[in-house]
């Protein structure tokens, strides 16, 4: 076991794998309640989880409306048969079909 110190507060950690050590250190030092970069750290991981949010929605967003497109109905009903388009996403097509009756 290795024994590593954290350079804010001087509270000691003891580490039987090198690697776990170091990902813990780097972690509690950038959090330790006695760095003066503490506030400017968490700043940091709120940006970059808000911006990430913005940026993964937008993409979805970006990925369900390139299969937007005009699709055709025909009403089963005997008596109908009307034809109408309607501009729906795969999904929203699915759903549509799902719930009406309708020839394609």
């Amino acid at each position: 076991m290795k024994t590593y110190t954290c350079k804010h507060c001087s509270k000691q950690f003891e580490f039987e794998s090198v690697k776990k050590a170091g990902g813990f250190m780097s972690a509690h030092q950038r959090m330790c309640e006695l760095n003066p970069k503490r506030d400017y750290y968490i700043q940091q991981i709120k940006d970059s989880r808000l911006k990430g949010s913005v940026i993964a929605h937008k993409n979805a967003h970006d990925r369900v409306e390139a299969t937007r497109k005009i699709r055709t109905f025909v009403c089963e009903n005997p008596k109908c048969h009307k034809e109408f388009t309607k501009n729906l996403t795969d999904t929203e097509f699915k759903n549509y079909q799902s719930k009406k009756t309708f020839l394609l």
